[in-house]
């Protein structure tokens, strides 16, 4: 079997768009004069990121799994970051564990340690440190039987009444229509013993929002961010669904 590798490198991107003002009419041709009310396109307002705010700090591998579908390969849609794992490795500058999907044909869960990356100038795999397993693969999302598969992940402190810390997820496929009744859920750290509990949607929504805006990706909201403006709602969710069908760009629900 051919050995395949996956570098993981984590890239944030901030996309800014600022629309400048147009005549009444809409139009923008040569003859078409602005007023000094105009939006600069390079005016950025300050405090937002961009590309001076990153650094990239390397790479590393990704551990061969035991079998093709318990493996990385073809892997890798969905990652989520949990600051207290691997908490007996080594003092390096890179503490906690990843939580990633593996073959995309299963998207089973596994954790991995974190080794400290490698920049190689000559693009050398051989040069790259290699993450060790965690915890094995384990079947979170059961989504075997489904269609061109999508999944996120996000690990998210205990809230309200909860007594442990979770990984929330939620999971999809591509031409998904029918009522969407089991799309997102949580489940325990420990993936010998996850206790799934899962059958949660954003009700209220048309069908199609539900099924093409909601279940692709997910992360945490900063907790003063979500007090402010989502009701204290921490936890992000949404997809992009090509064609339009998930609305014109990306789509973010708390």
């Amino acid at each position: 079997m051919k050995r395949k590798f996956i570098i993981l490198i984590l890239i944030a991107l901030l996309a800014i768009f600022l629309l400048p003002a147009c005549d009444e009419g809409g139009n923008s041709d040569n003859n078409t004069t602005t007023d000094d009310t105009d939006t600069d396109d390079d005016n950025i307002p300050e405090g937002l990121l961009s590309t001076e705010n990153f650094q990239y700090l390397g790479a590393f591998r990704l551990p061969d799994g035991p079998t093709d579908i318990k493996s990385f390969q073809y892997g890798g849609h969905s990652m989520t970051f949990y600051p207290g794992g691997d908490p007996n490795g080594p003092n390096d500058g890179y503490p906690g564990s990843l939580y990633i999907t593996g073959h995309d044909w299963e998207h089973q869960v596994a954790e991995v340690n974190i080794p400290i990356p490698v920049n190689s100038a000559t693009k050398n795999l051989s040069e790259l440190n290699t993450a060790s397993f965690l915890q094995n693969f384990t079947t979170i999302m059961n989504v075997a039987n489904l269609e061109m598969p999508r999944s996120g992940m996000a690990y998210l402190k205990k809230q309200g009444s909860q007594t442990t810390d979770k990984i929330h997820f939620c999971w999809g496929y591509h031409l998904q229509d029918e009522h969407a009744d089991n799309t997102h859920g949580w489940c325990e750290l420990n993936l010998a013993n996850p206790n799934i509990k899962q059958g949660w949607y954003l009700a209220g929504h048309p069908i199609y929002i539900q099924n093409m805006s909601t279940n692709d990706y997910m992360f945490e909201i900063p907790g003063n961010w979500a007090n402010t403006y989502v009701g204290g709602r921490k936890l992000a969710t949404g997809r992009f669904r090509d064609g339009g069908w998930s609305g014109m760009g990306p789509a973010i629900f708390a």
